[in-house]
């Protein structure tokens, strides 16, 4: 918030789709088909606005996904994407706002906000099966430190009894060469 003002911010396209799945689902209640036509419409638009790279044609699009979803008797999700639109295309509006990984729907999946890398990362590097709540944080901590660099166990009260023997970083490993 407050430290980053102004760090613009991109919408983790990810969250928004998963969002809107369960806004249709469960808040508007909708008809399954209705669902998968409305998120379909949402992936093609963020794919053909990654590749397309025109800011004014995708939020002129997105509008029209959430008329559509209205009109089909949604509420709460074009709701939810009418006030994520200034964060959804933040990848087009300000190209040099960061790196942006491109997943495997041919855009970009995950936001640029400080927290989100920072999970991701963590994510990436750790495979406990628990994510995104504090249990999940700490699995992960525990995981990371304690076993990979043989770090003392987590503590709310007190210091490690050594120093942790990494150094966390957000840009990508190096790659091992082809054989």
């Amino acid at each position: 918030g407050e430290r980053f003002a102004t760090v613009p911010r991109q919408r983790c396209l990810w969250h928004l789709s998963r969002a809107m799945v369960k806004l249709l689902r469960y808040k508007d209640r909708v008809p399954a088909g209705i669902v998968d036509d409305a998120v379909a419409n949402l992936e093609t638009l963020l794919a053909n606005a990654w590749a397309e790279r025109d800011l004014d044609l995708a939020l002129e699009c997105l509008d029209l996904v959430a008329d559509s979803i209205e009109l089909d008797g949604g509420h709460a999700a074009p709701s939810h994407l009418r006030n994520a639109r200034d964060e959804v295309f933040t990848f087009l509006a300000n190209p040099t706002a960061g790196h942006l990984l491109t997943g495997h729907k041919g855009r970009p999946d995950v936001g640029t906000g400080v927290l989100e890398r920072v999970m991701r990362e963590m994510n990436r590097r750790s495979d406990v099966g628990v994510r995104w709540s504090i249990p999940g944080i700490r699995a992960i901590l525990m995981t990371k430190l304690e076993h990979k660099y043989h770090h003392g166990r987590w503590s709310e009260t007190r210091a490690a009894d050594s120093p942790p023997k990494a150094r966390f970083s957000l840009e990508p490993l190096p790659q091992p060469a082809a054989a």
